[in-house]
């Protein structure tokens, strides 16, 4: 990844968090480095992962990388 490229995502993340949900895993993990754990960038890296995880194992990852519970995440997407 460019200097230039890493300077875009940070300005992005600083700008909208939901802008990582059409990141690759390289990106988000640059991300995860730069900003730490932060809720939309656990979540969207769990959300990259949906096709390998069944629907239960999904739905609590994206709780907990939320903060939420999983009714949250049925009620409210």
């Amino acid at each position: 990844m460019t200097p230039e490229r890493e300077k875009a995502l940070i300005n992005s993340f600083n700008i909208d968090p939901s802008s990582v949900y059409d990141l690759t895993l390289e990106e988000l993990e640059f991300l995860q480095w730069e900003f730490g754990e932060r809720e939309h960038i656990l979540d969207a890296i769990v959300r990259l992962n949906a096709d390998v995880m069944e629907r239960d194992e999904f739905l609590r990852a994206r709780a907990e990388a939320l903060g939420c519970t999983v009714q949250d995440i049925i009620d409210f997407g």
